[in-house]
């Protein structure tokens, strides 16, 4: 068996040069036979791609948001596999919501319910309520995330959408254990 590797056109992982589909992306790389693929032309560099590679092969532009990479998945509809609670906005809270599409007035609303959680006063009532919101968004956690990026494939999607739940408890774990070692040391 070969140990010989080549890029994949659709996603610029690596794969073996034997492989007709490719385990990063799932895209199959023989199209039934000797068809000529499509292709269009890189942005960047200018330089022949399949259509709907997600990164240039050649430069490793990013083709997802270009409009010349025609095939790549904009759907606003959330596949079925995908259609589950999603953690991530209940863990790390407006952090992710930054940065997987939720609606700007519920941002807002969260930022600002967050500071008035340091008054006194307010900050059982604003700590309740932002938690309130935060577990109901993770209900519609997926499909602002899905609508947000153009997501080539669902198994990438719940990958990193996994990803902003373990975070939060790795950086737990170090603030804990890095209390333990000041608590210790300090007696």
């Amino acid at each position: 068996m070969t140990n010989e590797t080549k890029t994949c056109p659709f996603c610029g992982e690596e794969i073996l040069a034997v492989a007709k589909k490719c385990k990063h992306c799932g895209e199959w790389l023989d199209k039934q036979g000797e068809e000529k693929s499509e292709t269009v032309q890189c942005p960047a560099c200018g330089e022949e791609v399949l259509a709907g590679s997600k990164t240039c092969n050649h430069c490793g532009e990013n083709l997802q948001n270009n409009s010349s990479a025609s095939d790549v998945n904009t759907s606003s509809e959330l596949p079925s596999k995908a259609k589950k609670y999603n953690w991530g906005p209940l863990f790390t809270g407006f952090i992710w919501g930054f940065f997987n599409g939720m609606p700007k007035n519920i941002l807002i609303t969260l930022v600002v319910l967050f500071m008035c959680s340091f008054i006194p006063t307010l900050g059982i009532v604003a700590s309740l309520v932002n938690t309130c919101i935060l577990i109901w968004a993770g209900t519609k956690g997926n499909q602002w995330a899905w609508s947000h990026k153009n997501w080539s494939c669902v198994e990438g999607f719940n990958k990193h959408q996994k990803k902003w739940v373990l975070y939060p408890f790795v950086i737990y774990l170090i603030l804990t254990v890095l209390t333990i070692v000041v608590v210790a040391n300090s007696m």
